[in-house]
């Protein structure tokens, strides 16, 4: 942006330029005196001083000494357009016919149907032309015929000109003695009004009372003397004559009225056109010191984090290659400066320039109206078409072309090369501490990673980021003491590594971080861009873990319990209702619930005893004194535990009922009387459980039946 909007790149304009600026700038106190015209005049004036200072001072072939030439070049560019387009106003006008004297045969002839052809034809070349200027004018408003010329409007060896050149030729267009000042737009809007006026066809005009002149001269010179003497009717054929170059006369006049009419309407769209631009320009420079300074801001955040859609930072214990050992700056300035600044095609102005034209482009609201943009805005299309190019134009040598026959371009930039850069780029930082990414590189620029990888620097460098990353990848290994004891586990490290990596120099320095941690490489890794190291110890419960079973299990629970939490607790939120998995907890649960369905047990079997619990066509239900009956469930486990939820689906019932019996189960181990008023029920479900055991076949009911029988007396016995 500096570069090509800003002139504020120290690669095209020094320091000691910079200061001679100051002589060119404007009181912003003197500014606001002005008009809105003279305004703009005076920061227009001072860009062309500052371009024409800087091109005096620079050598043959440098980058502003050709702003010399492209004023010329672009004016005879321009000068082709024209005349290009008056060539094709000329062919409709073509239609405009003059006339002969083998029109005029004798003394009949009247000047009327004559001049209401040339009116027909006047009329038709006139829409014609009409709606070729309203083509033209409507490819002017767009913003396409200038974007299209000054793409073309330089010297021959490099055309396209530059956003300060473009804006210098414009400003030398609309200047005194240029194609389009105001001088030149007056004097042919003076050559037009007096077109106007002499080519006039109306009725009271001059040219209709010249013709009737002439109409009225040849009635009365034909057949005069000279043709009874010499057979020549010299004064009739002079008549004639005069008549014939009057009305050609006016053809011209008329043809010259259409075609420098038309020229003039282009030209005044052209300055307008122009102007705009040139306003555009001038509102890009006014806020050129704040905008610069925010968008480097922008690109600093980019380069520390590298944005919201970044793979960057993607988890807390990353360890990315092209990042400072402190873990908060990045090297990819670095690597810019380094390996992309210095390829050829980076200097090929092409994208900027079709962002810069695509940002200037006149816009338009639904009714059609052209709508006034601030420099902000125009400054974001910029750099959102910037930013596009950009990403195109790395893709290739970061990412990689999938696509490409070249294995170099299709696996873009490796990890082992960026590792070697990294360690050259920090140690550079070590040297020259504050220096600049291109000037700590120098000459070395671009660096070659195969090379740095035969420095013993580099290496030590690239071992001790590998081992800074496996200081990483530890997992929470402290047991309880008496778990470590009785568990026999596997300690060992997992490492995740592309084929393409496994040979060579950086597998070497994995090696030697690696060495004695039981290192095993997972076969087809398919991910050449992340190496993942893995610390496994496999057989190790998580409850084994205090800092999981006590002291994050307590903030845990109190963070689970919340409906609105803060954050997740699990990454995957699958897991986010996922139950306890400490078996103590879980045995505990278990025992609970045990307990509570021996008590329901109980309570039936006392229920049964007494006549309270009876069985209705295989299910069990409760008998109140009323004579109603509450069904609970035909196995008897259910039933036991249809029996306790009364309480919380039929209290009435309950209390009455059931209340009593769950009283008298919780005391049968107390009382022998209790007990043995229990046994008697349960010594009948013992001898259906043998008799449904001792059967061929069980349908399912009679296995549910089983099953339940079953649990009851083991929770019983």
């Amino acid at each position: 942006m500096r570069r090509y909007l800003l002139l504020d790149d120290p690669a095209l304009v020094s320091e000691a330029q910079q200061e001679r600026f100051k002589q060119f700038n404007v009181d912003r106190a003197e500014l606001e005196r002005l008009s809105p015209e003279a305004r703009a005049e005076r920061l227009d004036t001072a860009f062309v001083q500052k371009l024409d200072m800087l091109a005096e001072q620079d050598q043959e072939g440098g980058h502003w000494h050709r702003l010399k030439s492209v004023g010329e070049t672009a004016s005879a560019k321009l000068g082709e357009v024209s005349q290009q387009t008056e060539g094709e106003l000329r062919s409709c006008c073509a239609q405009i016919r003059e006339i002969s004297a083998d029109r005029i045969l004798d003394d009949a002839w009247t000047p009327a149907a004559t001049m209401n052809t040339l009116a027909r034809e006047v009329a038709q070349a006139k829409s014609e032309i009409d709606a070729k200027v309203a083509a033209v004018v409507a490819q002017i408003e767009s913003g396409d015929f200038w974007a299209d010329l000054l793409s073309k409007a330089g010297p021959d060896a490099a055309p396209e000109l530059s956003p300060y050149e473009q804006r210098y030729v414009l400003i030398k267009f609309r200047g005194p003695g240029g194609p389009l000042s105001s001088g030149a737009m007056d004097e042919l809007a003076q050559n037009v009004a007096r077109l106007r006026a002499e080519a006039d066809l109306g009725r009271d005009s001059r040219f209709r009372s010249e013709m009737d002149a002439h109409a009225a001269e040849i009635k009365r010179t034909y057949g005069g003397w000279d043709k009874l003497l010499t057979r020549k009717d010299k004064d009739f054929e002079a008549a004639r004559d005069r008549t014939v170059a009057t009305f050609n006369e006016y053809v011209d006049k008329s043809r010259a009225l259409l075609i420098r009419g038309a020229l003039y309407d282009i030209g005044v769209a052209l300055g307008r056109a122009a102007d705009n631009l040139r306003g555009s320009y001038r509102n890009i420079e006014s806020s050129a010191g704040r905008l610069a300074t925010e968008l480097e801001e922008k690109a600093r955040r980019f380069e520390y984090d590298g944005g919201p859609d970044a793979q960057a930072n993607e988890f807390v214990l990353d360890v990315e290659v092209l990042q400072h050992p402190n873990g908060r700056d990045r090297f990819w300035g670095w690597y810019y400066e380094d390996q992309v600044a210095t390829r050829p095609e980076s200097s090929d102005q092409g994208e900027v320039l079709e962002a810069v034209r695509e940002a200037l482009r006149p816009k338009y609201d639904e009714q059609g109206r052209a709508i006034r943009r601030t420099a902000r805005e125009m400054i974001s299309d910029v750099e959102q078409s910037l930013i596009g190019a950009a990403a195109r134009f790395l893709t290739k040598p970061i990412l990689g072309d999938p696509d490409s026959d070249d294995p170099f371009e299709r696996q873009g930039l490796r990890l082992d090369d960026a590792l070697a850069l990294e360690a050259k780029y920090y140690g550079l930082t070590t040297e020259k501490v504050g220096a600049a990414p291109r000037d700590a590189l120098g000459s070395q620029s671009p660096l070659s990673p195969s090379a740095l990888w035969q420095l013993e620097p580099v290496k030590r460098y690239v071992r001790r980021k590998i081992e800074t990353a496996l200081s990483k990848a530890q997992p929470l290994t402290r047991f309880h003491p008496e778990a470590k004891s009785m568990i026999n586990h596997a300690d060992m490290l997992l490492i995740g590594l592309h084929a393409q990596l496994s040979g060579g120099d950086f597998s070497a320095m994995l090696d030697e971080a690696t060495y004695g941690k039981s290192a095993n490489v997972i076969e087809d890794w398919d991910d050449p861009d992340r190496i993942v190291l893995y610390r496994s110890i496999l057989g190790v419960p998580v409850y084994c873990f205090p800092h999981v079973n006590e002291e994050m299990k307590a903030a845990y629970r109190r963070y689970q319990s919340k409906s609105d939490k803060g954050w997740p607790l699990h990454i995957d939120f699958a897991f986010e209702g996922l139950n306890d998995l400490d078996p103590e907890d879980a045995k505990r649960h278990k025992a609970a619930e045990a307990e509570r369905l021996k008590v329901g047990l109980t309570a039936i079997a006392l229920g049964a005893a007494r006549g309270a619990v009876v069985s209705k066509d295989g299910i069990f239900a409760l008998e109140l004194e009323s004579g109603q009956s509450v069904m609970l469930a035909a196995s008897l486990t259910d039933a036991a535990t249809r029996l306790l939820h009364l309480e919380d689906d039929k209290p009435a019932v309950y209390d009455l009922a059931v209340a009593p019996l769950v009283a008298d189960a919780r005391k049968v181990g107390a009382e022998k009387a209790l007990a043995a008023e229990a046994k008697s029920a349960t010594e009948s479900w013992k001898k259906r459980c043998v008799s449904l055991e001792l059967m061929d076949t069980r349908d399912a009911a009679e296995e549910r039946e089983y099953q339940a029988l079953r649990e009851a007396t083991k929770l019983l016995a």
